[in-house]
């Protein structure tokens, strides 16, 4: 039986927490730098929750201008901003994808960096969203071609449309097409296939790529066009030919879980923002969008693994995907926990369990996984008879980092909430020894004696 610890000053140390968990670090020494780099970033949340992405773009632009280091970033992430406002959109998402791809590359990691490749996730999607209602917008005339086709049940008709489409560039009606013959048609399998390539070719949503893909695999396995009682297994060419495909998609897949993962962090952030702020609706839509995000991540994974076994091919274990997951649901958990306390136990204590469920399987993934080890510890700290456990993860953290200063300043502020002070000493010196210009050097000192009076 779990003993839940309740703690008055919870809020301050899920706020702390989350700061740590998406790596939250300081700038620099600079602190009207930081508290402006600060308001910017609040800015640009203000312009998210009203759909203004644009907006929210530009004041991340001007936050990260306080810092020459994000200049090779910002250079193509305004000019992907500027493509984007003239409706260019394949560029525009071309030139967001290499700003993200200079922020995730980099060794340092701030709290813009982790910030920064959410944002660019999300102006991708929004370029692709903006692209596709520009097509429906300007092709009338084939949508109605293709009613017209539904109508008739014209369903080899209507492949080829959506063939012929995709050969002229127009992916987006080539899916529409192929959607409405699978919608309509639910045994055509080569719908899936083409929609499938649509997906990818165009670049609208590889990740609904891999699931079509999955379908279009399964359903030759079983069933093949669209004559009724036609059965047979999928063929040695089929095979290959479905495997290649999907070799193709992998890599693309993986950039995107990426942008996912870096997004969901970006909405745990804002919404710790929000709740600090008093902004509780505002922080339950984003610790949901957070939920929301991780759980495609997670189902992309399972689509994957769906297919390895067909394809004889090795796809990335999910030990991050549910480490992320983990990390959604704990700060949800948080989140309920201060503003509804008792009332929403059940939610709270459900979340809690899911979280820590999912973070024990990144860790059977992946057993030197440091992050999903300090993130275990956080979330058995408060209770009491995980106590123990708790500070085993905490010291595989240190075994995994021992060179790592914050693994030693974490596991110090748990020795102090245990009041275990000589550790607290130990593990602070030790933290100063490796980082003795950080900027929480001098308040550590202080801390430190005061604890040795």
């Amino acid at each position: 039986m779990i003993t839940f610890k309740q703690n008055s000053s919870l809020l301050k140390t899920l706020l702390v927490c989350i700061f740590l968990l998406i790596g939250f670090q300081s700038f620099g020494d600079d602190q009207a730098k930081l508290q402006k780099a600060s308001e910017w970033l609040s800015e640009a949340r203000r312009a998210h929750k009203k759909e203004d992405y644009m907006g929210a773009i530009e004041n991340f632009h001007k936050a990260a201008e306080l810092f020459p280091e994000y200049a090779e970033a910002i250079a193509f992430s305004k000019e992907a901003a500027d493509l984007h406002k003239k409706g260019e959109y394949d560029k525009a998402i071309a030139s967001y994808r290499r700003a993200s791809d200079i922020l995730i590359k980099k060794e340092t990691k701030t709290d813009m960096d982790n910030n920064y490749p959410g944002m660019l996730s999300i102006m991708i999607q929004n370029a692709k969203d903006q692209k596709i209602e520009k097509c429906l917008q300007e092709s009338p005339e084939t949508l109605k071609e293709i009613a017209r086709l539904i109508s008739s049940q014209e369903i080899y008709t209507l492949l080829i449309l959506g063939r012929s489409l995709a050969r002229d560039g127009n992916y987006v009606l080539a899916v529409k097409a192929h959607t409405e013959n699978i919608d309509n048609w639910y045994t055509i399998v080569e719908a899936y296939y083409e929609q499938a390539l649509a997906h990818y070719e165009g670049d609208l949503d590889r990740l609904q790529a891999v699931r079509d893909l999955r379908e279009y695999v399964f359903k030759l396995i079983t069933a093949i066009g669209v004559s009724e009682g036609e059965v047979r297994e999928l063929t040695d060419t089929e095979r290959v030919e479905v495997c290649s495909i999907f070799r193709k998609f992998k890599e693309v897949i993986n950039d995107d879980i990426d942008g996912l993962k870096s997004r969901t962090l970006l909405f745990l952030f804002w919404g710790s923002q929000s709740f600090n702020e008093g902004d509780s609706p505002g922080a339950e839509t984003f610790f949901n969008k957070a939920k929301g995000t991780i759980d495609t991540v997670r189902s992309v994974y399972l689509d994957m693994y769906d297919i390895e076994g067909k394809c004889d091919i090795e796809v990335p274990r999910d030990a991050e995907a549910n480490y992320i997951r983990a990390l959604a649901y704990s700060t949800l958990a948080d989140y309920k926990f201060a503003a509804f306390g008792d009332s929403a136990k059940e939610e709270w204590a459900e979340l809690w369990r899911d979280a820590i469920s999912n973070v024990g399987y990144a860790i059977s993934a992946n057993p030197d996984y440091l992050e999903a080890y300090i993130l275990r510890a956080k979330l058995y700290s408060p209770f009491y008879d995980k106590i123990a456990d708790a500070e085993l993860d905490y010291n595989k953290a240190v075994e995994l980092a021992p060179d790592n200063p914050d693994v030693y300043y974490i596991r110090g502020m748990f020795y102090y909430k245990q009041q275990k002070f000589e550790q607290v000493v130990t593990d602070f010196e030790k933290y100063l020894s490796l980082a003795p210009d950080s900027p929480n050097a001098p308040a550590i000192r202080a801390f430190l004696e005061q604890i040795k009076q």
